[in-house]
């Protein structure tokens, strides 16, 4: 009987303890935390809506200015689905320092090949010499560039702060694509770059 009141008053401590072990955890706290995860995810779908309606058409097919199909759309969403499998998309930036970060597949699939073809046609008989010259007019391939949306947002984003003149900048990295050697390129630019080739602003 003599222990009564120490066992009330640790009973006491105990329910003190667990009522400030409570109020650890704020309700405001909790509101807080629920209206920035619902706002945080708002954000982010609309960003991912808005991202997907700007993205650019894909054509069913591309044609040359000879008639001869280039390449078809199904072959365009393969080799997108190819860069993202192997997350290339920081190879290839404004800087022009993406060949040290990956490989090029699309020169290391015609180098095999061109090699390939000038081994076989050598065993077939002809010179070194008439097998690459012939290899050489049959891989006569239009080369297409794709300017990354990676390069597309640092532009913009660069345009926005006012820390370059955005139109021309941006004429001048496709120039440079267009000098590195490339017959087509793609690009979130197409729309503005084309009113500016047409003399529109």
């Amino acid at each position: 009987m003599g222990n009564l009141p120490a066992a009330s008053l640790l009973t006491e401590m105990n329910v003190n303890h667990q009522l400030r072990q409570r109020m650890l955890v704020s309700p405001l706290w909790l509101q807080a935390s629920i209206l920035t995860f619902i706002f945080g995810f708002a954000v982010l779908g609309f960003l991912a809506v808005y991202i997907y309606s700007q993205s650019p058409p894909i054509p069913d097919r591309v044609i040359g200015d000879d008639g001869r199909l280039l390449f078809t759309g199904k072959e365009i969403m393969t080799g997108q689905h190819l860069f993202e499998k192997y997350g290339l998309m920081q190879f290839g930036t404004i800087f022009g320092h993406g060949a040290y970060l990956g490989p090029d597949f699309t020169a290391e699939y015609l180098h095999r090949a061109a090699s390939a073809a000038t081994d076989i046609y050598q065993s077939e008989g002809e010179t070194p010499a008439d097998a690459q010259a012939r290899v050489k007019n049959e891989f006569n391939m239009p080369v297409a560039a794709y300017n990354v949306s990676g390069e597309f947002s640092m532009l913009k984003a660069a345009a926005a702060n006012g820390w370059i003149d955005g139109p021309r900048v941006m004429m001048e990295v496709l120039t440079s694509i267009k000098r590195a050697g490339a017959d087509i390129i793609i690009t979130y630019h197409a729309v503005e770059a084309a009113n500016i080739l047409n003399g529109q602003k």
